[in-house]
């Protein structure tokens, strides 16, 4: 897929692609608003395997099921607050 890397990533693999130093930015699919600990588990399982590591990660995968799990639960109980702020006003005033 075509897409922008931002922040530190996209400046090293800049800066070695111009200074021709070998770079590598390992990158997980994350939820966009909160951490994301089976995303984290899924980068740790790919350096592991590009540095010929032996990593159990079965551990990360089931605390990110028991985020997951809580997550889901938190967002269920979780209710909608308006402010006084946020009350749509009248239209002409």
């Amino acid at each position: 897929k075509n897409g922008i890397i931002a922040g530190v990533s996209g400046v090293l693999l800049n800066k070695g692609k111009h200074e021709r130093v070998n770079v590598i930015s390992i990158l997980a699919e994350a939820h966009p608003n909160y951490p994301d600990a089976r995303a984290a588990a899924a980068a740790i399982e790919v350096i592991a395997l590009l540095l010929g590591l032996d990593i159990n990660v079965a551990p990360l995968y089931e605390e990110a099921e028991r985020i997951e799990k809580q997550l889901q639960i938190l967002h269920k109980q979780a209710k909608p607050v308006v402010t006084a702020d946020q009350t749509p006003g009248p239209m002409y005033g």
